[in-house]
């Protein structure tokens, strides 16, 4: 049988994810707007209003978690194995986790506190633990459903996934890693999960068990290899402090919201700020100010025929030494920047300090 792309079932898993996202963002814009209408009704005390800016800059943060770590795991790989540092795809993963999680079962989680290193892909990683963790939260478990992740003795990095759910029949337990093959009910999975998950592993030199009881659960048990550390890339130079920015700053962002704020921040700390939110306005204060401009920082999806990434190569011509930052929520957008042009990128969301620190970076 033809192998089956890991892509196929990655899809599958992000159709599961999607209605548990959606009912979480809601969760979280509807705590930001009554706090916002609360604050705009007026006459509340400072204390209180402290109190509910604080609760909306807590659900800004949980949403701007949840979408970043559903973008990460949607981008598309190259396939090629690198050496990655769990601890980082770990925490990336804790916000899909608990969407998965969430009103079916209670994940205990232990996740290892020193640095832990395998070879493969960071996306491919994250199929293993949400395949198993899905599987577990679907057994109906009657108690926690437990998911460890650690280093052995032996060399190896284990992950355990238990629940004390209903088991599987032992009749199916030669089965279940087969493509296709499920048992659970019609609408409920396709039978790619474990299948993917044991083709992961086996890829990797890792080895698969399980060990189920009827009526008292099933525990997963993975072994991976361990490997050395990456090569340590340069220490970049110290962020340097929010000092004042006495520079001149052309801002391109075609959604006015973002780019006025964007304008107040920086002029905050010194910058001169020209807005412009299409090519055309950009181009024309270019013309009138090339001489002062010093920054020019621009999302890289626009509306128009280029991008923000083309404009910019556009004004580098003509002045090589502008500096550029880049910004995007579009996850594909930044990816091929970050791949191709290794340009220095902001991504949305981002607080008003990251951005006074990353023009900061770029101008000292």
């Amino acid at each position: 049988m033809k192998q089956i792309p890991l892509e196929l079932q990655k899809m599958e898993m992000l159709g599961r994810l999607a209605t548990s996202v959606i009912h979480d963002l809601n969760n979280m814009l509807t705590v930001i707007q009554l706090n916002a209408a609360l604050l705009e009704v007026g006459g509340i005390e400072e204390e209180e209003q402290t109190k509910l800016v604080g609760e909306i800059n807590r659900a800004c943060s949980c949403a701007a978690d949840l979408t970043r770590s559903v973008l990460k795991f949607s981008r598309k790989t190259d396939g090629k194995a690198v050496r990655f540092e769990l601890g980082k795809v770990l925490a990336d993963l804790e916000p899909l986790l608990g969407v998965l999680a969430a009103k079916k079962a209670s994940l205990v989680s232990n996740f290892p506190s020193e640095e832990i290193w395998i070879e493969g892909s960071t996306v491919g990683f994250q199929q293993i633990i949400l395949n198993l963790v899905t599987n577990a939260v679907d057994s109906e478990s009657k108690g926690d459903v437990q998911l460890t992740v650690r280093r052995t003795a032996a060399g190896f990095v284990e992950i355990i996934v238990s629940d004390k759910g209903k088991g599987i029949p032992s009749e199916d337990i030669g089965s279940i890693f087969k493509a296709f093959y499920t048992t659970k009910e019609l609408g409920r999975g396709t039978g790619l999960g474990l299948y993917i998950v044991h083709r992961i592993v086996t890829e990797w030199g890792g080895s698969l068990d399980v060990k189920s009881v009827l009526g008292e659960g099933t525990t997963f048990q993975v072994l991976l290899p361990e490997v050395e550390p990456a090569e340590p890339k340069a220490r970049e130079a110290a962020t340097p402090s929010a000092e004042r920015l006495h520079a001149t700053v052309l801002l391109l962002e075609d959604e006015l919201g973002i780019s006025a704020i964007g304008k107040q921040i920086l002029e905050r700390q010194g910058a001169r700020v020209f807005q412009a939110d299409s090519i055309a306005k950009a181009r024309g204060i270019w013309d009138a100010h090339r001489g002062d401009i010093e920054l020019l920082f621009t999302d890289i999806v626009l509306p128009g025929e280029i991008s923000g990434e083309e404009f910019a190569r556009e004004l580098i011509d003509q002045k090589p030494a502008l500096k550029v930052l880049y910004t995007s929520g579009n996850e594909s957008a930044s990816h091929h920047l970050l791949a191709v042009t290794q340009g220095p990128f902001l991504p949305k969301p981002y607080r008003p300090e990251t951005l006074i620190e990353a023009v900061a970076k770029l101008l000292n």
